[in-house]
């Protein structure tokens, strides 16, 4: 109960875009004194501000990546992680019948991102494609909120219409900036990314 209250503080529901106003993905946007491009697959790939530069085309942020997994990828996986040769262990970590759902790795990034400003927020949307929702249960939709602020920006992700699966599956946002990232506020508390 403690954790489900934990997590639930976490939960939000995607932004409501009334009062937004609709941008195009590669278009450079100005926003909060910080200059913005957006990829079509909903990575931020510009990113400025007095010129430095904080995300480009080989440096991007909020790059959305959904994976399902093969009975080998996670067969490799249970090898290296269980440590038990016990038949509970084996059963409790394993994904009975995956190969019958996933017959090979599968990697998936939106097709359709839409670019909405308003103030000093902006808000991305991204849907994967339809064989990643129908098929293994991916978010119907996802969302990067960017807020830009005097001193930095903040980044919330959400997403809707995630079906439960007991497929083998991950979602990745990646943040790959061209300086060293020192530390990261992940869910209320800081993190260092290389610890």
């Amino acid at each position: 109960e403690r954790a489900q209250r934990a997590v639930g503080e976490y939960k939000r529901p995607l932004t409501d875009l009334a009062g937004y106003e609709k941008k195009e993905t590669g278009q450079l946007i100005e926003i909060g004194g910080y200059k913005v491009s957006v990829g079509k697959d909903g990575g931020i790939d510009g990113l400025s501000r007095d010129g430095r530069v904080f995300a480009d085309k080989e440096h991007r942020l909020g790059s959305f990546v959904y994976e399902v997994f093969s009975e080998k990828e996670y067969s490799r996986f249970r090898d290296q992680y269980v440590i038990s040769g016990e038949s509970w262990a084996l059963e409790d970590f394993g994904k009975i019948g995956a190969g019958e759902a996933v017959d090979s790795f599968r990697q998936y990034r939106p097709e359709m991102s839409e670019v909405w400003v308003k103030g000093n927020e902006l808000v991305i949307r991204m849907k994967l494609p339809e064989d990643a929702v129908r098929l293994y249960g991916g978010m119907k939709e996802a969302e990067l909120k960017a807020v830009f602020g005097e001193n930095g920006v903040s980044f919330d992700f959400a997403w809707e219409g995630k079906q439960e699966s007991r497929v083998p599956e991950a979602a990745w946002l990646g943040f790959c900036p061209p300086d060293e990232i020192v530390w990261l506020q992940k869910m209320g508390g800081k993190i260092r990314p290389d610890d």
